[in-house]
Parts: C-alpha cells; structure tokens; sequence
C-alpha cells in the first residue's frame, strides 16, 4: 500500500491541476514529468501541445532538447530548486515553465545575484522574473546602463520604472525608440517626461504603434503634442478597436474631438453617455474600421 502525500507533495499537486496541464489523477508529487511518455518522439508531441505554438518544429527541439530528454526526478528536483530559490508557488512555477520551458536550466542564481548588485532586492527580482522571466537571458546590466545615460536618469529612477514595467528589462536599445519618438516632433525632455509617466512607451513598436498612431493623431486628431506628453498611453490603445471608432462616432455626431485622455478611457457604455453618443454608431464605426488599413503614411 502506498504512502498518502506530503503537504508538499499535495501543493504541487493541486498546482499542476490548477495549471490544467491534464486530465490524470495525481497521487505522488509533480506528475508533470512522470506524464511524459518514454518515447522521445511522443514525448516532444507532449511537450509541444503544453508548452508551445511555435511552428518552427526543429529550433524547438534544439531550445528543448533537455526537457525532452531528462528523467522526471531530475526535471522535479529543479523545478523544486528554483522555487526555492525565488519563494515561488508550484503555480507560479508552472505557469513560468508553460511561457518558457527553457529557464529551469538557465543560471538563474547568477543573474538574480547581478540584478541584486545593480540595486534590486531580492524580494523585487523574484516579482521581476515572475512577472516577465525572459529578463534571464537579456543583458540586465547593460540595458540599465543604457537608459541611465539616456536619459540622464540616476539608479533609483531607472529601478522604479523596471519595477512598473519589468518588460523595459528586455529593451538593449531605447535609444532607437527615443529617436523616432523625437523624428515625430517631441524632445528628448519630453520623451524622458513621458517615460516617467509610463515607462511601457519604451516597449512599444514603431511600425505597429507610434507610426500609425501618429499619424492618425496628426491628420485626424490634430491636436497638440502636449496633449500626448499628459498621456502617453494614447499609444497603448486600439487603432480600430479604440481611436478610429470613437473618432468616426463623434464626427457623426458633430462633437468636436477631446483630449485623447478622454478619446480612450471609460468603458464604451460610459464613454457613449458622456458623449452623448448612441452607442450603435460606435458599434457600426468598429465594424467599419476592423478592415480599414492601419494609418501608415510615413511622417
């Protein structure tokens, strides 16, 4: 007769279910990798359906090739240490091992001990790497070395705005955002200004987002950068959901456009009410512009 469960034991396990990585009842600790089949091509099939979409079959293989191959005990002993490590949960664990398979073999302890000498605690790495755990591989000192002499900002600003935005740890070249923000007409104090305020800016992309955004901005909106700089997350908003809807409806209507601050926030029912806006003429202005090309003229 076998043993009943640790407390430990039932942690992962109930971690592993709440995953839903399958249906298999569980008795001993992390059934993850005891589900893996014994051959290796069935197993790659099981890997591939879990943790990936990628549809490049041969680099996923050569990135995975450990995972694929590895014992359960030795997969369970260092998924156990790098929760340990992090004071993760067995969920947190797996819900990480899901995004990336990878960064239970990177040399996790190296990079946590670099990130804590560049002023991070330990408590903050751990939410970092939770949060955003690609920033294993990227080159953390150099990145915040980057934006330091950027924009003139000292240590403690520049760990506060990873703090806000661990995604801004992956960025190498905010230079390159920087100067096409400023090839848009804003000044370097001002894109440091908007940063500050929302430090996603730096991680946005320039085709799919500052380009047609300000364009539309200046052709339809035409409104003053200023108004821009008080928001900067008038990028982080829908072309065809959000903006070109919402300017389609109150053209239709005769209002005059708002700030974009007021353009993007509120929720449609309650943006529609303070805009005296039926709410079917922004639900046929979205049908209309789902199809529309993205605003793309070069500016």
């Amino acid at each position: 007769m076998s043993a009943s469960p640790s407390v430990a034991e039932r942690e992962w396990g109930a971690a592993l279910k709440d995953t839903s990585y399958g249906k298999q009842e569980f008795v001993q600790t992390l059934k993850l990798p005891r589900r893996i089949p014994d051959r290796p091509y069935r197993q790659l099939s099981w890997m591939k359906k879990h943790y990936t979409q990628t549809g490049n079959e041969k680099a996923w293989v050569n990135d995975h090739v450990d995972q694929i191959t590895a014992e359960p005990e030795e997969l369970t002993a260092k998924m156990e240490a790098f929760a340990d490590f992090f004071s993760f949960t067995p969920t947190q664990v797996f819900k990480l091992i899901k995004r990336w398979p990878l960064i239970i073999n990177r040399d996790y302890q190296s990079m946590a001990q670099q990130m804590q000498s560049l002023g991070f605690s330990k408590d903050d790495v751990s939410k970092l790497v939770s949060a955003e755990p690609f920033i294993l591989k990227a080159p953390v000192e150099k990145n915040v070395q980057r934006l330091e002499e950027l924009f003139s900002f000292d240590r403690k600003e520049v760990l506060e705005l990873y703090r806000r935005c661990p995604s801004l740890l992956k960025i190498g070249r905010p230079d390159v955002k920087a100067k096409n923000l400023w090839l848009f007409g804003f000044e370097y104090d001002q894109i440091k200004e908007m940063v500050k305020r929302w430090p996603r800016l730096l991680t946005q992309s320039v085709d799919r987002c500052y380009r047609p955004k300000m364009h539309l901005y200046e052709k339809q909106i035409k409104g003053d950068l200023s108004d821009i700089i008080a928001f900067p997350q008038y990028f982080s908003y829908g072309l065809r959901s959000i903006l070109m809807p919402r300017i389609d409806a109150l053209t239709r209507v005769g209002v005059a456009l708002p700030p974009v601050k007021q353009l993007c926030l509120l929720s449609d029912d309650v943006w529609c009410e303070a805009f005296s806006v039926p709410k079917e003429y922004l639900l046929e202005a979205r049908l209309e512009n789902m199809y529309k090309p993205a605003p793309a003229e070069n500016i």
